[in-house]
């Protein structure tokens, strides 16, 4: 004990201040940096929406179609690729799953065995 006597104003003045800074803290600096921070990006993914919507309204069916063609060798590259990718994949999970099945029944087959 650090003393013999209990002083009531020093036991409230070292409870009261500190929940009074945190409380303070919380309402008058975390709760609006918070709200700012949610305002601020609602309002650039609706600004970049517009700015989106505004670009395909702005731009001539023509140009869209241009550039559809333009890209279409890039695009049928990375699709080719995408799909061989999904191949390799496949290839791989099924070997997976017929090792997991056949572990399955031989963890089954030594269970049965020692029953």
């Amino acid at each position: 004990m650090l003393s013999q006597d209990l002083n009531p104003v020093v036991a409230l003045i070292s409870t009261v201040i500190p929940a009074t800074t945190i409380v303070a803290l919380h309402y008058l600096y975390i709760d609006p940096r918070k709200r700012r921070k949610v305002l601020k990006c609602t309002l650039l993914t609706h600004l970049l929406a517009l700015r989106d919507a505004n670009i395909c309204a702005l731009t001539p069916r023509s140009k869209v179609t241009e550039l559809q063609q333009e890209h279409s060798e890039y695009l049928a590259q990375k699709k080719a690729e995408a799909l061989d990718a999904v191949a390799l994949m496949e290839d791989y999970v099924a070997r997976k799953v017929e090792q997991e099945r056949s572990s399955d029944r031989e963890s089954r087959q030594g269970v049965a065995a020692r029953s």
